[in-house]
């Protein structure tokens, strides 16, 4: 029997202000996302091979933020990654609407 094809995940990430054309290896506005898909990467998470990246960004526009949230959660993405504290709580007003299994995991600096 054939072995099927690997399924190719959808990660959404969404950033308060970081433009969308700037979350990307060797952004120099926000060197986070060099080191999240660089670590991607380097576990065997190729961005355009086994996941897409569908990024948001509220672009500094925080009145934007339940309108994008509502947008990302909609979607139903596989994995959201959320950039800051009011990102996530944002899109926590959405889950039990869209997805009531939908579980968010976080993650602090200590």
């Amino acid at each position: 029997m054939a072995q099927q094809p690997a399924k190719t995940k959808r990660v959404a990430t969404m950033h308060p202000t970081t433009k969308v054309e700037d979350q990307r290896i060797g952004s120099s506005s926000d060197p986070g996302f060099t080191v999240f898909l660089e670590e991607m990467k380097r576990r065997g998470d190729v961005e355009g091979v086994n996941f897409v990246l569908e990024r948001y960004s509220a672009e500094a526009h925080y009145d934007r933020y339940p309108e994008i949230a509502h947008n990302i959660v909609a979607t139903r993405p596989d994995v959201i990654l959320a950039t800051s504290n009011h990102v996530t709580f944002a899109l926590l007003s959405f889950r039990n609407t869209h997805d009531p299994d939908c579980r968010f995991y976080e993650q602090c600096d200590a």
